[in-house]
């Protein structure tokens, strides 16, 4: 009876111990504390702006080497960095495995070896050579005023949004100007040209610019 009782209680306690970890991406996840780690109370209503990229979580899917490894409501924070998922109230983020990418409500979150380390990237394009969005946030503490003829400026989230085309698995930092877009495409400047001429794209908008280097990846 006694030892009836004893693997009884190893059995709860193994169950919920199993309850307490996420059971979606269980290889991909981990608690997610960043927020108290750098002492930014997300929560915060008095900071403007946001450090998500949605500031909802919205349907997504995660797959890594064109394998699913499951559906939830995700979201990407770009203050750290991270695609996150919430079950049973806690914030789990999925962890940056090589060749992963996080479909959140169309919008391909990928993730691409840079500066030495794993980071998510926008990816505008499905071919292999693709603009992409580095979409990081900055927090910008609040400023106190300096006299009474001021005002205090509270602390918010900015932009800090950069621009990189990936061609033959090389990423290459642009900004949204033709002149720089075509030198990275340089192979098929005068096709590029005469491309965006003719239906009337420009090399400063994101949209317009997806259809061009879908242009170029057919060439």
């Amino acid at each position: 009876m006694r030892l009836l009782f004893i693997a009884t209680l190893i059995f709860c306690f193994s169950v919920e111990a199993q309850s307490l970890r996420p059971q979606i991406f269980p290889d991909f996840s981990r608690i997610e504390d960043r927020a108290s780690s750098n002492k930014i109370d997300l929560t915060d209503k008095s900071i403007k702006g946001s450090p998500f990229y949605f500031d909802d979580f919205r349907s997504g899917e995660v797959f890594v080497n064109t394998s699913s490894k499951g559906k939830a409501m995700l979201r990407y924070n770009g203050l750290s960095d991270e695609v996150q998922f919430v079950k049973n109230d806690n914030t789990y983020e999925v962890i940056k495995k090589d060749n992963l990418e996080a479909i959140v409500d169309n919008v391909v979150f990928k993730v691409y070896k840079y500066e030495g380390k794993n980071q998510y990237f926008v990816k505008f394009n499905s071919g292999q050579n693709s603009l992409l969005l580095k979409p990081e946030k900055e927090y910008v503490d609040a400023v106190k005023a300096k006299s009474n003829y001021s005002k205090d400026t509270p602390a918010k989230f900015t932009n800090n949004y950069r621009y990189f085309i990936i061609k033959d698995g090389e990423l290459q930092p642009v900004k949204l100007k033709k002149k720089e877009i075509l030198t990275v495409l340089a192979d098929k400047k005068s096709e590029i040209e005469d491309f965006a001429s003719s239906n009337k794209l420009s090399f400063k908008k994101e949209k317009d610019l997806t259809k061009i280097i879908d242009y170029y990846n057919t060439l």
